[in-house]
Formats: structure tokens, sequence, C-alpha cells
């Protein structure tokens, strides 16, 4: 972890970036194989302090402090999931009615029923565990920002935190210990969010944002034009040091070769199971 942290910084001091972003894939992984509460997600979650501590303190040496402003958010939470909570969605339906389907990774799936299977495919699935949530696609909750797109498949759905879900379980099959991908409107699916800067209020405890927020509030800082999107700038103004935004200098219908006129602002991002951006202005 230091040694990309080391090389990211170089990248701003030494070749002028004004956007650079670091993924992480621990804690996650861990998590996902030993469980929250485990000593080896634990020891994880330590390397990914000490990382993040590395990365400030670099900053500060270099002077980077007062310019550089960090973001540290994650993409979603996790929860422990208990082994003997199974949905198996071939015990409801019959697989022969299935066209096509997106399963067996996660607590969530979709699918393509064969032709003309669709709604009693739905109502058999609907009704079928009350752990089990299942929408049509012109069902799904706008809440998920998710309905919309063309690659989402006619029939959707996801299991309550803590389940298993499954087309079917085989004999060898093994399972995480903790995972994500439920419902978000469950406390344990948030995700967090830290920043640091300029650019940010300090010792300030802001309102929740959403995962949609950040590309606009990310785009404000480098007074770029953002491109159409689902973020609101009045769920993260209260954290800013200044509730004016500054001009766009750009937009994402100029030149791909040109150089951004951003008062140099530069934003790092960690994606851990926590996310870390940081940003600099001169």
């Amino acid at each position: 972890m230091t040694s990309r942290i080391y090389d990211a910084i170089s990248w701003l001091t030494d070749d002028d970036f004004d956007l650079i972003m670091l993924y992480f894939d621990n804690p996650d992984e861990w998590l996902h194989k030993y469980g929250i509460g485990s000593q080896e997600a634990i020891d994880k979650l330590y390397e990914v302090d000490d990382a993040i501590g590395y990365l400030f303190r670099v900053l500060e040496e270099r002077g980077l402090d007062e310019t550089v402003n960090v973001i540290i958010l994650s993409d979603h939470g996790h929860i422990n999931s208990e082994t003997s909570k199974h949905v198996n969605l071939y015990d409801y339906i019959a697989s022969s009615d299935v066209d096509f389907i997106i399963a067996d990774y996660g607590p969530n799936f979709q699918m393509v029923a064969v032709e003309g299977k669709l709604d009693e495919v739905y109502e058999a699935l609907k009704s079928a565990h009350p752990a089990l949530h299942v929408y049509k696609k012109e069902e799904i909750p706008e809440r998920l920002h998710y309905g919309n797109h063309e690659r989402v498949l006619p029939i959707f759905g996801f299991v309550d935190p803590g389940w298993h879900l499954h087309t079917t379980i085989g004999a060898n099959d093994s399972f995480t210990l903790s995972d994500h991908g439920y419902d978000t409107q469950w406390m344990v699916m948030k995700s967090s969010f830290y920043a640091q800067g300029p650019y940010f209020r300090r010792n300030y405890a802001a309102v929740p944002l959403e995962s949609v927020d950040v590309y606009q509030l990310m785009c404000e800082i480098l007074s770029l034009d953002p491109a159409p999107n689902n973020g609101s700038r009045d769920r993260y103004v209260d954290m800013l040091a200044s509730s004016e935004p500054a001009s766009p200098t750009t937009s994402p219908c100029d030149n791909a070769s040109a150089k951004p006129l951003l008062s140099e602002s530069v934003i790092f991002g960690f994606v851990l199971l926590l996310g870390l951006m940081a940003l600099k202005m001169d």
C-alpha cells in the first residue's frame, strides 16, 4: 500500500497530475473470507489505517497538506452471513422456465424467463420466501438507481442482509462469511465518507450524502462541468468550506487532450472497503 501511495504523491509533485485514484481490495477480501470480528480482518483494517496515516504524513512532509483535498470513501458496507440462512431460487421455480440468469454470486440476482413465462416465474418468486424481494424491472425502487438501464434484466431480486442466495446448492459449494450487495436502505450497507483539505470544513460532521453525489463533488473541486448524473449538490454543500461553487473552466465536451484549468485541484481515490480520494489546490 505504501509504495502505491508514494508513487501517487510523486505524480502530484513531479508530473502535475490533477486527478489520482487508488484502489485497495482489503479489508474487503479478508472480510469475505474470515468475517467481521475475525483477527485476520482486524489485522487488515490496521494495515489500511497505517496506510492512510502514511498518506497524510507524506503530504505534510512535502508541503501538500494545505493544497491537497483527500476523500476517503467506501462503495458498500459489510455484514456477517449466517451459514444456515439460504434461499435457493430453483426450490420455487423450474430451471427450464429460465432462459438466462445472473446469480450464485452475492445476494442478488436478475433473470430472463422463457418466452411466455415471465409472469408465472415472477409471481412464484415474489411470494417464495420472506427474506427474498423480487421486482419486475419497471418496479425496481427508484432509491436503488438501477431500473432504467438497458442491461438490467426483466426480473431482479435480492435477499435480506445475512442471507445467502443461490439457484441451487452443490455438495462442494463454499460460502462467504461476510457479504455485501444487499438493499442499501439497511444501515449495515451504508458506506463511509471522510474528507479533509482546503475545500472542506474542518472538524465537521456532515449530514449523509449518497454515493451518486461523489462524482459531482469531485467535478466541483476540479472546476469541471459534470456530465448528466443523479447527484445533488444540496446533499453535500454543508460540508464545504464555501457554499459558492467555483465556475467550471472546462466540460466533458472539450478536447480530451487539453489540460483542465483547475485552480489545480487534485483528487486521490482509494477505494478499499473504504474508498479514499485526495484533492490538491494551488
